[in-house]
């Protein structure tokens, strides 16, 4: 199946947290906010650096994500999905607080099964403009799971099963919902904590 291009044709981005604290700092940056209900969410329309924009607090986890995503789609119809949070370490190369575009998903949920890439990387870097200060790290792999990996050794164990760079439990299901919709995805996330910290 074909994907849309989500570069400079998205004329309206739906953005998917799972937790307020990762929408806080993007909510600051939104002008012209417009609220609405939907169901049992709250689905918010602005403008951000002059690109509309529609977003929505899910929860956590695939069957919340997935839910925000179809009514997003519904009610609002974007051209694209954005999947947007923290995630966990896998590679030791990845260091608290870095920024990371993953290029292929992977949902593990017996088996684990790979999405095929819809992702068109050229949109984040034409589109956002990044701070010069800021790195992001592309070329990964982004797995999602269904339960919190919290420690070094299980962080360990999945990287070995599935040769993932970093752990998240949203963005495989938002990924999905995009590819049934025939619309563009992509994921940014934030490493909250690195393969070798434990989760509180």
């Amino acid at each position: 199946m074909s994907q849309k291009d989500i570069g400079p044709a998205a004329q309206r981005l739906g953005i998917i947290f799972a937790l307020p604290i990762e929408a806080h700092a993007f909510e600051q940056r939104v002008r012209d906010t417009i609220r609405y209900q939907a169901s049992n969410l709250a689905i918010f329309e602005g403008t951000c650096n002059q690109q509309k924009v529609l977003w929505t607090t899910s929860g956590i986890g695939r069957h919340a994500a997935t839910n925000a995503a179809h009514l997003l789609i519904s009610g609002h119809h974007p051209d694209a999905l954005i999947s947007v949070g923290f995630a966990g370490g896998l590679s030791p190369d990845l260091n608290h607080g870095a920024i990371v575009i993953p290029e292929n998903l992977l949902s593990l949920n017996n088996p684990c099964v790979e999405i095929p890439p819809c992702v068109e990387l050229p949109f984040a870097g034409s589109r956002f403009d990044w701070p010069n200060s800021l790195s992001v790290t592309r070329g990964t792999t982004l797995v999602t799971v269904d339960t919190v990996v919290d420690s070094p050794e299980k962080k360990k164990k999945l990287r070995e099963d599935t040769n993932a760079d970093l752990v998240d439990m949203e963005s495989a299901a938002v990924a999905l919902v995009a590819r049934e919709n025939n619309i563009g995805f992509l994921a940014i996330r934030a490493i909250s904590d690195t393969s070798e910290e434990t989760l509180p």
